[in-house]
């Protein structure tokens, strides 16, 4: 009688049109058939990375948003989510870009041993794209990592001193200073403080440089002309003219990026005799 029933209801569906039902496979996740990381940009203080990503989805999707992490020798150093809102339509590749960026990882280093620079630490970009399909949320993960490397301290030189006597009692020094830039990057001075001693007295305490910014493995170049005189040395300024002779000290620190560098200069300057 059962094998009956169904007989019958199969042939009163066959007579009546009825529609078979169609069972769907599960559609699979959106693909990540590419990713390439470089690096966007680097500082004196931080760096950020650039992963471009090529999507591609079987079905129509919405990409929302990527949460990310930025690691640093297996370390997470920043974390995130950064909202994308891409439609992603089937049969087309669409480009991502995710650029974020974190510090350069504090290193440890042993007393009187010097700060490391310039080696190489291992950088990645990781997470998941978060899509949604009607009512479905999607997570894809990806990561890509690249070596990165770390900055060079930029250093001070004395470009060029002289002085100029103008009299018995008065003289110009002339000081020129630069500041080396060894990085394949721009970067900006925080401020370049340096004193100038001529003849055992302080003539001149100056801080300059403040957000200037030196091109990538150039030097930034900052003037000085300083009086020698009366003022600066009282009666004594004659007799020290008259030796021809300026010993002079410059000193002072450069403040830019995670480092300090402390600079002296000595030597003496000879003063031409008038003819």
């Amino acid at each position: 009688m059962k094998a009956l029933r169904y007989s019958v209801v199969a042939a009163w569906c066959v007579l009546a049109g009825c529609k078979t039902v169609e069972v769907k496979a599960d559609v699979a996740p959106p693909a990540l058939p590419s990713q390439e990381v470089s690096v966007a940009m680097q500082s004196l203080t931080d760096f950020k990375l650039r992963l471009v990503t090529k999507v591609e989805s079987a079905v129509p999707v919405h990409l929302e948003r990527a949460d990310y992490e930025v690691v640093v020798d297996g370390k997470v150093q920043k974390s995130g989510s950064q909202p994308l809102n891409i439609d992603i339509a089937p049969g087309t590749q669409a480009e991502v870009v995710l650029e974020q960026g974190a510090p350069y990882l504090a290193r440890p280093v042993a007393a009187g041993e010097p700060v490391p620079e310039g080696t190489q630490f291992l950088a990645a970009l990781r997470g998941n794209f978060i899509f949604r399909s009607g009512e479905k949320t999607v997570s894809v993960p990806f990561a890509r990592s690249r070596e990165v490397r770390e900055p060079r301290t930029p250093r001070v030189k004395l470009s060029e001193i002289k002085a100029a006597r103008y009299a018995d009692n008065e003289s110009e020094v002339t000081l020129r200073l630069g500041v080396q830039n060894p990085n394949p990057y721009e970067i900006s001075i925080a401020s370049l403080t340096y004193t100038v001693t001529i003849g055992g007295k302080p003539v001149s305490d100056t801080t300059v440089g403040q957000g200037e910014r030196v091109s990538a493995g150039g030097t930034g170049v900052f003037d000085a002309q300083i009086m020698v005189n009366e003022t600066t040395h009282g009666k004594d300024v004659v007799k020290l003219i008259k030796s021809l002779n300026l010993p002079y000290t410059v000193n002072g620190k450069l403040v830019a990026g995670k480092s300090d560098s402390d600079f002296e200069f000595k030597g003496d300057l000879k003063l031409n005799v008038s003819k």
